[in-house]
């Protein structure tokens, strides 16, 4: 028996149906909900706890990707692990590590970026990518990492509670989800992706799953050492967001003779390479892109992808929704609300205005003021009313 309580499995539900509403699985899940629930809750108690078959599907944009969306029972557990170990990962994470982290996201790493050149105007900004990062993950090390970490913080403190979520991660790390999967869409553009990064072809034992919630957290994770290992060379001149990080330096040849123990490092100790043709050095005056952003001393522009993605998002709006719909209304009000709540920290106005007109003024009612005059290259504020 394990220390888990119906109230832990309730909360995580909740958790994991806010933006997997009216999901297949969701829906299947919730036709006998408290049945579910409760079964889930026994599995979880009892060690009989058995993770569902995934769906697999593939992006195309912005780029080709393999995606497998866990069954919606596998997300509540995803959630109840989460809830446990996120307040012990925000203490042990270094501040420059920017995703997954409850207040350290995009926005975040594009301004420590910003604050880096800024102290730098003379330096260069380096920026590495790490090769098929989630592809190589040595899932029994990752395992082993984990086990041993749940044991000296949670463990000394609760044993019961480490236990449970020993369990549950030993499950959820080692599995292999392409060996029973439902594969959705067009199989053809497999052919298309390198096999490098999928879980059909890249070596056994490698690989966690692009999709789930607790590959992005754990990825951050496996990347702790790294970070130490960086941070405590450059400080708040390095920062990281999944597999891509940035170093800004005034001393271009400490940077380049630190690059091969770089590569020592995450060889030895997490089996990782650095990709050869995705290094960046340039001179701080020049800028530098990151995470949707391009960067520049005293400034922040918006990427072209931002950009091309905001544009996108406009047009289907203003085409498929219908305002007489109170979900569509609350569905649209969120899609602004996150591109305008970024870009209201760039140098974007002209963008923005432009998005807005690009939106049926009679679906929202909205006029668009021009509250105040740019001033210090600053954005003027949007009124929507």
């Amino acid at each position: 028996m394990f220390k888990i309580t119906y109230d832990e499995v309730l909360v995580a539900y909740y958790e994991a149906r806010k933006h997997k509403r009216f999901t297949e699985s969701q829906e299947a899940f919730e036709l006998d909900l408290f049945k579910n629930l409760y079964e889930l809750w026994e599995d979880l108690k009892n060690g009989d706890y058995i993770i569902s078959s995934s769906k697999c599907f593939m992006v195309t944009h912005p780029k080709l990707r393999e995606v497998f969306a866990a069954d919606f029972r596998d997300r509540i557990v995803h959630h109840i692990l989460i809830n446990h170990l996120m307040s012990h990962f925000q203490e042990l994470f270094i501040e420059n590590s920017f995703s997954c982290m409850p207040g350290r996201g995009t926005l975040y790493g594009v301004q420590k970026l910003k604050e880096a050149m800024d102290r730098h105007p003379n330096g260069y900004v380096f920026k590495f990518d790490l090769k098929g990062f989630f592809m190589s993950i040595d899932k029994k090390l990752l395992c082993k990492k984990l086990l041993k970490y749940i044991d000296q913080v949670i463990g000394v403190v609760d044993k019961e509670e480490a236990e449970f979520l020993k369990y549950i991660t030993r499950i959820i790390v080692l599995h292999c989800p392409e060996k029973n999967c439902i594969i959705k869409g067009n199989k053809i553009l497999w052919k298309n992706l390198p096999a490098h990064k999928s879980l059909f072809t890249v070596k056994s034992g490698l690989g966690l799953a692009i999709g789930n919630l607790t590959s992005q957290l754990f990825a951050g994770f496996y990347l702790d050492c790294f970070d130490k290992f960086m941070y405590s060379i450059f400080g708040d001149d390095y920062g990281r967001y999944v597999d891509d990080f940035y170093i800004v330096s005034e001393d271009k040849e400490k940077v380049l003779r630190l690059i091969p123990k770089m590569e020592k490092f995450l060889k030895n100790h997490l089996k990782l390479t650095l990709h050869k043709d995705k290094r960046y050095i340039q001179s701080v005056r020049h800028g530098c892109k990151f995470i949707g952003s391009v960067v520049k001393e005293g400034r922040i522009y918006v990427g072209n992808g931002t950009v091309s993605n905001m544009t996108n998002t406009g047009r289907k709006i203003d085409k498929y929704l219908n305002p007489s719909e109170i979900e569509n209304i609350i569905y649209v009000h969120k899609c602004l609300n996150s591109y305008l709540g970024f870009l209201s920290y760039c140098n974007a106005f002209d963008i923005v205005l432009k998005m807005i007109k690009k939106i049926s003024n009679s679906y929202f009612g909205v006029e668009v003021t021009r509250e105040e005059e740019k001033r210090n290259g600053e954005c003027n504020k949007i009124a929507l009313r």
